[in-house]
Parts: structure tokens; sequence; C-alpha cells
């Protein structure tokens, strides 16, 4: 019998998701933007792409148990994990390096209209996708009261901060993206906690009006959603890298190729020793092989292939859809109990497709969406700036 978990469905599949962006990229012709740090570009996609096979393993045995739990494998338990890790350190190793190298004062309009306009828009057209399938499987009929379904919008409109409620009564409303939107909460509790990191590290102190209204928001959403002390220390490391990559030699030696041969001995470590990423002592391992790449390696020029940074631009709308896709064709379109009497061999031809699609639709988001919505953030930014300087003037004259 074919094992569910081998190796060599993930390199299949793999080879396939970067032809089909070969082609889409041929079709839509995306331009390539320009990034500094272009491992970290590349590694992004392969990133959003592991959570993806770790969603199509928990689907296998979903079907089968009706309980969503992690892989029985500490490999695909790791495609999800370590890279839920790795992408909180990319967000603060990024964000922490403009703190230390900027030359004037951060514009915190701007900074913080980039990151609505950055994530907001897939998410809302994610949502959009996701209400109509609720009230298509409910015949378009009201389950619940117009009014507390409202309610339930609303509160997924603010990324679930406050709860998980099922909307209109279905039960499976989380399900429906793949439980990924936790995440995103946490990058927002880490976004506003710039402005004290700011007053830290960074030569151009911000407003103390600024610091205490984003650290009382950042407080509320950390009340909200239990923070767990484990996922600050994922931060931390990307801060740790963030002052690695100012270090003449550090990004000397991490440019050579047996500094790839650690970041990838880091990564097996953190696989075969540990059941899971989420704790002080792999993050630590794991911290490492990051310093590694954020400082120039590119593991034998994976990372830095057009493809590889191609994959990256889409990793975002990658690790949003995958999970409505995978639901939308499983479940809705092939039907549970069907799927559930699926052969591994079945199985991934199903997630084949599936890959197909996602790929397709984060193309299509990214160069209609999330590309618009990123180029009018500056223009954006400067329009709320100066509403907001009109309003306080004319409050002043009154």
């Amino acid at each position: 019998m074919t094992n569910i978990t081998s190796i060599i469905f993930i390199i299949a599949i793999t080879f396939l998701s970067l032809f089909s962006i070969h082609l889409l990229n041929k079709i839509f012709k995306i331009p390539l933007k320009s990034v500094k740090h272009e491992s970290i570009e590349g590694l992004r996609g392969y990133l959003a792409f592991f959570v993806f096979i770790h969603h199509a393993i928990i689907y296998y045995y979903y079907l089968r148990t009706n309980h969503w739990n992690i892989p029985n494998s500490k490999l695909f338990n790791h495609f999800g994990e370590t890279s839920v890790v790795l992408f909180f350190m990319i967000t603060s190793f990024l964000f922490v390096s403009k703190l230390l190298n900027q030359t004037t004062k951060t514009d915190w309009t701007k900074l913080f209209t980039s990151r609505i306009l950055r994530i907001y828009p897939a998410f809302l057209l994610l949502f959009i996708i996701q209400i109509i399938l609720i009230f298509y499987i409910s015949d378009f009929q009201f389950i619940e009261s117009p009014m507390y379904v409202f309610k339930e919008i609303i509160i997924w409109l603010g990324f679930s901060i406050i709860d998980y409620l099922p909307i209109n009564g279905y039960k499976d409303t989380n399900l429906m993206t793949a439980n990924v939107l936790w995440t995103i909460r946490y990058e927002w509790v880490f976004y506003f906690s710039l402005p004290l990191l700011s007053l830290i590290i960074s030569k151009h102190k911000p407003n103390i009006l600024i610091v205490l209204f984003t650290i009382s928001i950042m407080c509320a959403i950390a009340n909200y959603i239990q923070l767990q002390i484990v996922f600050l220390y994922t931060f931390a490391g990307g801060v740790l890298a963030a002052f690695a990559v100012n270090n003449h030699s550090i990004k000397k030696y991490a440019t050579k190729s047996t500094t790839s041969i650690l970041v990838l001995g880091c990564l097996t470590m953190v696989i075969l020793c540990f059941d899971t990423a989420y704790s002080l002592i792999p993050i630590c391992i794991l911290t490492i092989a990051f310093i590694g790449i954020a400082c120039g390696n590119t593991l034998f020029g994976i990372l830095t292939l057009k493809i590889s940074k191609l994959f990256g631009q889409l990793s975002y709308s990658i690790y949003l859809f995958h999970g409505i896709v995978l639901y939308f064709i499983f479940i809705i379109v092939i039907g549970f109990k069907t799927a559930s009497h699926f052969s591994v061999i079945e199985h991934w031809l199903v997630v084949s497709t599936c890959c197909l699609l996602v790929v397709l639709m984060a193309t299509i988001c990214f160069k209609w969406i999330e590309q618009p919505c990123i180029n009018s953030s500056i223009q954006i930014s400067i329009k709320l700036k100066e509403f907001f300087s009109k309003k306080l003037k004319s409050g002043r004259s009154s």
C-alpha cells in the first residue's frame, strides 16, 4: 500500500506548482518586483506551499476520522509549524531592519496604510467567496436571524479577533479557511508593537502618543486572542536576524556553500528531533537557519531563482486561498463520503488539481488585487494625512 506521506508525492507536486507558475507567468506576465532581500522573497513561496501540503495531508485523515488533527508524520507536521515560525521571523526581520536602517522618521500613517492594503483586500475576496459558499450550502436561506448573521460577518471582517463564530450556523466556517487566520492576528500584534520597538532601537523616536495608542491596541488584541508567549520567541528570532544582517562578518560567511549545509542541517535537526516547532529549542535552531538566509544565503542558488521569487510574490494569496480550494473540491464538489474512500493515489491527484487552482487564484489575486492595492498605498496614506490634518485644524479653530 502506498504511503500517504511518501516524499515522492511532495517532489512531484512541488514541480507541478513551479511549472504552473512558469506557464501562468507567460500568460499573465507578472512583473518581478525588485526586493532588497531576494533569499527571503524566494523562501516565502515555498513556506506557503508547504502549509498547503500540511493541510492536504490533514484532509486525508480528516475525511476518514472527521477530526481535524495534526499529521502523525513529523515531516508533514513541520511543513505547517516550521513554515509558520519562519513566516513570523520574516515579518519581524523585514520591519525591524527598516527601523534599524532608516535615515528619517518613520511615516506611521504610510506604514499602517500599506499593511492594511497589503493584507485586507485579498482577505476580503476570500471572505466573499466563503460567504457565497456558505449560503449556497444553506440553499440561500437564513438558518439564524439576519441580524445575528450580520454580527458574525462583522466579527470575521475583523480577522475574528474577538472569537471564531460559525456564520449562519455553518459549523465548518473556520475549516473553510483551513484555520490559517490566527497567524495574521499575531502579525497585527507585531505591527502595533513597532512604535514601541522604534522607541527602543531607532535613532528617530516616534511621537509618544503614537506609541501609547498602538500599545493599547496591541494589548487589546493580545487579550482577545489569548497571546501565547512561544510565538513571541519566533518574532524575536527575526529581530536577531535584523541585527545580524548589519554585521559584515556574518554576511560574508552566510553566502558560502558551507552555510547552505548548516541551514539545511538546522532544518533537518528540527524535523527529526522535535515533534513540534512551537517550543523554545527548535525556535532557537530555526533562528540560526533563518539568520543564514536573511544574511544572503540562497540554499545553493534555489531561493534566488526567478521562479522562486515569482513563487514568493504569490505566497500570501497561496496561504490565504489554499484552504477554501481544498474545502471546495473535497467537501462541496466531490463530497465528504466519496472523498473519504479515495486511495492514496486518488487523494494526491485531487490535491494536484487543487494545487493548480490555488496557483491560478493566487496569480489572478496578486495581479489584479494585491499589486494594485500595494501600489496605491502611498497616495492613499497622503490623502489620509491631509484628511486628518484638516480635521485637526478645524477642531482647533472651533
